[in-house]
Formats: C-alpha cells, sequence, structure tokens
C-alpha cells in the first residue's frame, strides 16, 4: 500500500515561494560575508563595527584608528599595532565607510580616504542622487556632507567634508552610523547618529 501523502495545492505554494524567497536573500556568494545580503549586509557590518570596542575608538592624539590601518597605505604610519592589528594616523571617515562597504562585497573601485571619493567615483554610473533629486535614502547607502554654509560638491566634490552610512530613513529623519565623528566618548569614533538633511549634499547607492 503506497502510504505516501500529497501535499495539498496550497501548501505546495507556499513551500515553492518560501524556497524562493530562501534562494534570492541568499544572493551572490562573494556577498555573504556576514550571514546578510547586500544592503542588509552593510546595515549589519555598520552595526557590528560600531558595537566592536576593539577597533571603534582612536588610539591616542593623532587620528590614529583601525580603518585606515586596513587599507595600509592611508594616512601616517604613526601609531603602530594596536589589539593585534596596525593601525595608521589620517581622518578617516570614509576609510571607514569603504571598509564596511568592502566587508559587504559592494564595489569600492575609485574610493579613496577623501570623503568626496564617494561622488567622484560614482558621478556618472547612476549611483549618485543629489539631494535636491528628491531620492528616498535607503539602507546602505553612503551619504555625504558638506559643513560649511549652503551644502554643494564644488568642484568635482572637493567640498565635501564628511561620509556616513545610512541605517534608516523615515519622515526627513536621517539615522546614520559614522567613522571620525563625536559621540558619548571623548575620543572620535564610530557613532550612530541622527542628523537632519540641511547639510546633506547628496547618496550614493551602493553597487554589488
Amino acid at each position: 500500500m503506497n502510504r505516501t501523502r500529497r501535499l495539498s495545492a496550497p501548501l505546495t505554494l507556499v513551500l515553492t515561494l518560501a524556497s524562493a524567497l530562501l534562494v534570492t536573500a541568499a544572493g551572490p556568494a562573494h556577498a555573504d560575508k556576514v550571514g546578510c545580503w547586500q544592503r542588509g549586509c552593510i546595515f549589519d557590518r555598520a552595526v557590528l563595527e560600531a558595537d566592536n570596542p576593539a577597533r571603534n575608538r582612536e588610539v591616542g592624539n593623532d587620528n590614529c584608528n583601525f580603518y585606515s590601518g586596513y587599507w595600509g597605505n592611508s594616512g601616517d604610519d604613526i601609531c603602530g599595532d594596536v589589539n593585534g592589528s596596525h593601525w595608521r594616523s589620517n581622518s578617516w571617515c570614509a576609510d571607514f565607510v569603504r571598509y564596511v562597504w568592502s566587508q559587504a562585497g559592494a564595489n569600492t573601485t575609485g574610493l579613496d580616504p577623501w570623503a568626496g571619493s564617494f561622488y567622484r567615483a560614482n558621478a556618472t554610473n547612476g549611483s549618485y542622487h543629489p539631494k535636491e533629486s528628491g531620492y528616498t535614502p535607503q539602507v546602505g547607502d553612503a551619504v555625504i556632507y558638506d559643513w560649511d554654509g549652503t551644502p554643494g560638491l564644488g568642484t568635482e566634490g572637493w567640498d565635501i567634508d564628511h561620509v556616513g552610512i545610512v541605517i534608516d530613513y523615515w519622515n526627513g529623519t536621517l539615522n546614520t552610523i559614522e567613522g571620525n565623528t563625536t559621540g558619548s566618548d571623548v575620543r572620535d569614533g564610530v557613532y550612530r547618529k541622527t542628523r537632519p538633511t540641511t547639510q546633506v549634499v547628496g547618496y550614493i547607492s551602493p553597487r554589488f
């Protein structure tokens, strides 16, 4: 006697859809570095860095930080080894964001220690969105700021002063994780920030 039971059509459909969602969520193998996928992976990595006391604060008074040390040729080699890694001295907001993007499998071609490089590397490939375009920031985007007067790019993005990672945007409120910024500690570090958009110049969508 055949005791195999056939699944009902609705249940079969549910399982098929669930399997498809799992395959889609897995994403390309190169992006699955911290058990997540694409924009979600950027979010997870940024949170991981914000919560990592071994490297989320500067050491000393010379901008010594892990993220510039990771890139090897960023800034000055005056910091030595800290917590088992070689740190370097530099303004490092861009080094932090490109580190998070790289660990999440996002394209970092053309990025360098300057915050404006996020604009310069993506100005013509459809990934850059000026604030005045009406674009709604998405999780994982890089957000670029100009602190001086009326926000603007300047020549080829050289007026850009700072860059962070969007982790949430709702009803005009921008929540980010940023490096080389101030927070609860006396030292500059990686912090969660809630910022107005008045000094935002634009957003850069990650490419995978």
